[in-house]
């Protein structure tokens, strides 16, 4: 995982995740927030798959997404152990369910069912955008695309392990001559991000591509 990162720019620190008050949000523990918005969504999904296929197949930026999104979190209110309010954006929710449906039911996937699939953040679309806070998050999702491409069932395990547990840093590990090698080269992109920024991303679009090349979820 260091090596992996070496040569990125640590720009981001993590994603605004916030657990306990907004008051407080700044001191909020990383780690135990990153483990608390895991076990609340793997504990969604295990009530409540419906629902969350629902949010996860509506369409992006709609607003049949932003409703299945509050019906799932209100609906299971119930999976924040110790009670207590869960705060982070429908954006972060959404892709935390997604890695742990990734994790769930696509984990035995393999790299070639995608070999068809257009590339979903291509360079064209990339070099069509300008705006620099579009750039690094296309930019992003490209690297988090490359690397589900190359290893996507190590993805899957990865997204199955507790957060920054010993079982993460070593699949982290092992995805570390994948990253490097999905690193970008176009001249003036930079990316940043944590540990747990990058976890998340490669959820969300390791979502993707297993939706745009319609694998069937198996138990």
């Amino acid at each position: 995982m260091k090596r992996a990162l070496h040569y990125i720019l640590l720009a981001l620190a993590g994603v605004s995740l916030l657990a306990t008050s907004p008051a407080n949000a700044e001191a909020a523990d990383e780690e135990a927030t990153a483990v608390k918005f895991w076990e609340y969504a793997n504990c969604a999904l295990t009530r409540d798959r419906w629902r969350a296929e629902q949010m996860l197949s509506a369409p992006k930026n709609s607003d049949a997404r932003n409703e299945a999104t509050q019906n799932l979190a209100t609906k299971n209110s119930e999976c924040l152990s110790g009670g207590g309010q869960l705060k982070m954006t429908a954006g972060i929710m959404r892709d935390t369910v997604a890695g742990a449906y990734v994790a769930r039911f696509f984990r035995h996937a393999a790299s070639s069912e995608f070999a068809s699939v257009p590339e979903l953040y291509s360079e064209e679309r990339l070099n069509r955008t300008a705006e620099p806070k579009a750039r690094l998050a296309i930019g992003l999702r490209r690297f988090a695309e490359c690397v589900s491409r190359k290893d996507y069932h190590r993805v899957a395990s990865l997204l199955a392990t507790k957060p920054f547990s010993d079982e993460e840093s070593a699949v982290f590990s092992q995805l570390g001559d994948t990253m490097n090698g999905c690193l970008p080269v176009e001249q003036g992109t930079k990316l940043g991000f944590g540990r747990l920024d990058l976890r998340v991303r490669l959820g969300a679009v390791a979502y993707e591509l297993a939706a745009a090349a319609k694998l069937e979820a198996a138990e």
